[in-house]
């Protein structure tokens, strides 16, 4: 793993999980609105 690849990887990650929080939180609003 090159230092460039090992860089670009943790940041591809960092915004996969942003964007995984996100739509949990906006799942789990949606989820209480149904209850």
């Amino acid at each position: 793993m090159t230092l460039f690849f090992k860089k670009q990887w943790c940041k591809d990650n960092l915004i996969f999980l942003k964007n995984y929080k996100e739509k949990a939180m906006k799942n789990s609003q949606e989820f209480t609105k149904v209850l």
